[in-house]
């Protein structure tokens, strides 16, 4: 042999090679189409399975909580038939490839199996493409909204948690436990009924267990009370009713911080009334006629002192308040009667001055930080003193007197730290014969408070 290949020429031992080496390869390209049409034949069967049946989707038969279609895993099968060797399989042959399309998870349902008839030399006479699904396990979602994340000392705020195990009951019963980690607070729990209780005893938890904050709802609300200056967390535990290979704790958690309101802040209250009269007036009787003045003034000194927040405001009360008043009125009033002989005066007349103690004095201020608004109010009282009435010429007898002034609420804009505003009353028509002046018609009031 070696002697005829050293007697062939050059250019027969080339061909003769090329031939050799063409058998040598010519299997392997064959198995490595035949894989590649098979292959792509499979991903145009998940192309189209998928364009008919697009991910993700919840059409899964069989509900729970892996219900989500994410990716499909695609199956060919075939067997070749006598004679015959397609893709690489030998004839009566059962061979199998698989391939995937969109996302992968380590969980699969069977979705469906379709069954492929082909006259085509090239493809099996039969053969079965079979699709399963990858889930994608939902897990419960739980959440904690505190109603603010910054909150006061001795201030309760509401805490609402949500469950939602998706759209079947497969939580019923299972508890949601909700506790203070750590931080200056205490909760209020809602009160769990007689049949919460004797499922929590069938489930393994005490039935007297004191964070359990429901059972079965979608909802529930606790109250936070913050009892000093810090940071509080809580947590909420739920423990998914999976089957145990899925089987999950879930815990979610949220932080309130706890101030110190300014405890105390002062202020000035300026306080004046002008009230003057000349009235006549006349029936059949006869006729009146009226003359006078009452002129108040008074200056508070105020400090206001938080007490407590309640739906978004902030309490200021008195704390303590002092203050110089002082009034000074005049009237006269004479009576004519027709037909007959008869004149009569009444004059009256009271003046004072002094101090107000604390307990004459009333102030109530609101402030509403997230709306930049606060309402105010105030009241107050001098001490009662005896002024003078005298009727005609009679002898003068005790007329008590005094500043009484009523509450008038006041709502104004706030940056927070400075309160100012003021109101005013009309002077209104004081009738001849009126003596009990009062009321707040003639008045005007101005403040101003400040925080340091």
């Amino acid at each position: 042999m070696g002697k005829i290949k050293n007697d062939l020429p050059i250019s027969q031992k080339i061909a003769y090679l090329m031939v050799i080496l063409f058998f040598v390869l010519c299997m392997p390209i064959n198995e490595i189409r035949a894989f590649a049409d098979k292959f792509d034949t499979l991903q145009n069967r998940l192309e189209w399975y998928k364009s008919n049946h697009p991910i993700p989707y919840d059409g899964v038969n069989d509900k729970g909580e892996c219900n989500e279609v994410v990716g499909y895993l695609g199956s060919l099968t075939w067997t070749a038939g006598e004679g015959q060797q397609i893709w690489g399989c030998e004839p009566g042959q059962t061979c199998n490839i698989t391939g995937t399309i969109g996302e992968t998870t380590d969980k699969t349902t069977y979705l469906e199996e379709i069954t492929y008839s082909s006259s085509d030399s090239d493809l099996p006479d039969d053969y079965v493409f079979s699709v399963f699904g990858f889930l994608r396990c939902t897990e419960p979602v739980l959440r904690i909204e505190p109603e603010k994340e910054v909150m006061l000392v001795n201030e309760m705020i509401p805490i609402k948690v949500y469950l939602d195990c998706g759209y079947y009951e497969i939580c019923e019963g299972q508890p949601v436990i909700l506790e203070i980690i750590s931080g200056p607070g205490e909760l209020d729990l809602p009160e769990l009924t007689s049949d919460e209780l004797n499922r929590l005893r069938d489930l393994g938890y005490s039935a007297s267990a004191e964070n359990i904050i429901m059972t079965n709802l979608m909802i529930a609300e606790a109250m936070l009370y913050a009892t000093d200056v810090g940071t509080i967390e809580i947590k909420a535990t739920y423990e998914s009713c999976r089957a145990e290979a899925y089987k999950s704790t879930i815990t979610e958690t949220a932080i309130v911080h706890v101030g110190q309101k300014e405890a105390k802040f002062s202020g000035t209250i300026f306080f004046n009334r002008n009230l003057e009269w000349d009235k006549e007036t006349s029936n059949e009787s006869g006729s009146a006629s009226g003359v006078g003045y009452l002129r108040e003034s008074a200056t508070l000194q105020v400090t206001l002192k938080y007490t407590n927040t309640y739906q978004g405001r902030d309490y200021y009360k008195v704390e303590d308040a002092s203050g110089t008043y002082q009034y000074s009125y005049d009237s006269k009033e004479e009576y004519w009667f027709h037909g007959e002989p008869i004149y009569s005066t009444i004059t009256r007349s009271a003046h004072d001055s002094g101090s107000l103690e604390h307990s004459h004095i009333h102030c109530l201020l609101l402030h509403d930080p997230e709306k930049k608004k606060y309402t105010f109010t105030f009241s107050f009282t001098s001490p009662l003193k005896d002024g003078t009435e005298t009727i005609s010429d009679g002898p003068p007898s005790p007329l008590p007197w005094g500043m009484e002034v009523d509450e008038y609420e006041y709502e104004g804009d706030t940056d927070g730290r400075t309160f100012t505003g003021f109101w005013q009353r009309p002077e209104g028509n004081v009738a001849v014969g009126a003596w009990n002046l009062v009321g707040l018609a003639g008045s005007r009031a101005s403040w101003t408070f400040v925080k340091p």
